[in-house]
């Protein structure tokens, strides 16, 4: 046992490393990396301003201390026993890029900075060797540096980044003033609060749970289903029409519902009536903070819950805002449950993916993400992923940028003022992507314009209802041939990552 109380123990013969259970975030990007095959980049990233008369050791000292701090950022991950581990390492040399643009300056210097981020964020990490992050230090003059930090999903989620940006901030103001630096203090470390954590049985969420969640999402596909997933992603994205956000906000209060639930009752709906289907999964992040000790945490702590959506017996609008209320809290209260554990319950048959990494190690001795060596197994007999569709909100007007991937089959976002829909390009036709969101639309302002409304009758003018629609011309289609999409995938943007909060789908708004 370590000092903290935690199961984790050194690693024999490796140097007095420490091994923790893997956190659920951690186990879901680690399972998403393993289907790509390498072909997502799991990263996030961040560029920030640092007004400091500090010089290059110092600033290099700083980004030690963070290190130091946090075991995330000294942490790989590793297959031991048929089990995902978190390794953490007594120290790292962390790779800290220096470079000048501070004279003279040609009035390019904000491009300039743009490419040296997304070259940073455009390389990849090898999982099983740490650090799983970098840092490049940009000069852009006398006390004014610009800091670009790049992590792996698998060490870092997006508010770490507001963490690790605060924290060096306040290190490099106390080195600069010849003061001890104020720093949050840490009730636990990351690799202590996983282990404590994701051991924990799933046996009561699953009993609210049960088994039989179909395997498919059950909209009809416009091409077969392929056994490897090439994960390309289009999309497609509209402005909200006039007068529907602040039919949303009075809605949601009416309904005493959080506009997110509101929001993601009218997508079920929408499935409900294009796959005639009555029990949905569908995948919401959650920002995995929802304990005090997480707060001050860098780490891998956002994740993916699969919400459970029942639609049966032609329920009005407002009743379906209650069920999927109700879904959302039990998911909030739960979200420590490990991945791998509820996927096995809600889909018939095993995810064996770990297995297989385990097994691939021990026969070829290369490690699972060396794309050029080691073998990879398909999902077994082409068996679609649990999370097949995903709902997210996003803060501010706009959706996230363009992005060239596509974790899901369907990513649904709504912002402030705009919508899109995210969808894999092997599956689904332009046409078929631009009528679900369209009628997504539609059928959010039919049904917050009359709650009581059964949701046949709210399905009934849909022209896809009953899984076919005539073809339409895509309109606003974009998609990526970049692996960075200009910050897609890459940044703190990208359709998955933790950026919508579970709270938003608790809160209500009266």
């Amino acid at each position: 046992m370590t000092a903290d109380g935690t199961t984790g123990s050194a690693v024999p013969g490796a140097g007095g490393e420490r091994v923790a259970r893997a956190a659920h975030g951690q186990e879901l990007v680690w399972l998403t990396g393993r289907r790509s095959r390498g072909l997502l980049l799991q990263h996030v990233a961040d560029t920030f301003r640092l007004g400091a008369a500090i010089d290059e050791a110092r600033l290099r000292a700083a980004l030690g201390e963070l290190a130091e701090r946090h075991t995330a950022l000294r942490t790989s991950l590793r297959v031991l026993d048929g089990e995902l581990r978190q390794v953490v390492h007594p120290r790292i040399d962390l790779p800290v890029e220096f470079t000048d643009l501070g004279a003279p300056d040609d009035g390019r210097r904000p491009e300039r900075l743009a490419e040296i981020a997304d070259r940073a964020a455009a390389q990849p990490f090898d999982p099983d060797r740490a650090p799983l992050w970098r840092a490049v230090a940009v000069r852009l003059g006398e006390a004014d540096w610009a800091v670009v930090l790049v992590a792996h999903q698998l060490v870092c989620d997006p508010d770490s980044l507001f963490l690790l940006n605060a924290e060096l901030v306040e290190l490099c103001a106390a080195s600069e003033q010849g003061r001890p630096p104020v720093l949050p203090e840490l009730p636990t470390d990351f690799a202590g609060y996983a282990d404590r954590r994701q051991g924990r049985p799933a046996a009561e969420f699953r009993r609210e749970q049960p088994a039989g969640l179909p395997p498919g999402h059950g909209i009809p596909l416009d091409r077969p289903r392929p056994v490897v997933r090439a994960f390309a992603g289009v999309e497609v994205r509209s402005e909200l029409p006039a007068g529907l956000p602040a039919a949303l906000r009075k809605g949601a209060a009416r309904l005493d519902a959080a506009p997110a639930v509101v929001l993601l009752a009218a997508c079920a709906a929408l499935l409900h009536g294009r796959s005639g289907r009555t029990d949905h999964g569908i995948g919401v992040p959650v920002s995995g903070r929802h304990r005090p000790e997480t707060l001050p945490l860098v780490g891998a702590l956002a994740g993916t819950v699969v919400l459970r959506l029942d639609t049966s017996g032609d329920p009005a609008f407002a009743e379906l805002v209650d069920r999927v209320r109700g879904a959302a809290v039990a998911a909030w209260e739960h979200q420590d449950t490990r991945f791998p554990q509820l996927a096995d319950e809600l889909v018939d048959g095993s995810l064996d993916v770990l297995a297989d990494a385990a097994e691939e190690q021990g026969r070829s001795g290369v490690p699972f993400d060396d794309r050029a060596n080691a073998p990879h197994r398909p999902w077994r007999a082409g068996r679609p992923p649990v999370g097949q569709l995903a709902f997210t909100t996003s803060e501010g007007p706009e959706p996230g940028p363009l992005c060239g991937f596509a974790e899901d089959d369907l990513l649904l976002e709504v912002a402030d003022r705009a919508a899109r829909l995210v969808y894999d390009s092997a599956l689904f036709a332009p046409a078929t992507a631009r009528g679900l969101l369209d009628d997504y639309l539609a059928l959010l302002g039919a049904a917050l314009a009359e709650p009581a409304t059964p949701l046949s009758l709210l399905l009934s003018p849909l022209p896809g209802a009953a899984g076919t629609r005539p073809p339409r011309p895509a309109r606003d289609e974009r998609t990526s041939g970049s692996p960075t999409g200009g910050r897609g995938p890459s940044g703190p943007d990208a359709p998955r990552g933790g950026r919508a909060a579970p709270s938003v789908l608790l809160r209500s708004t009266s």
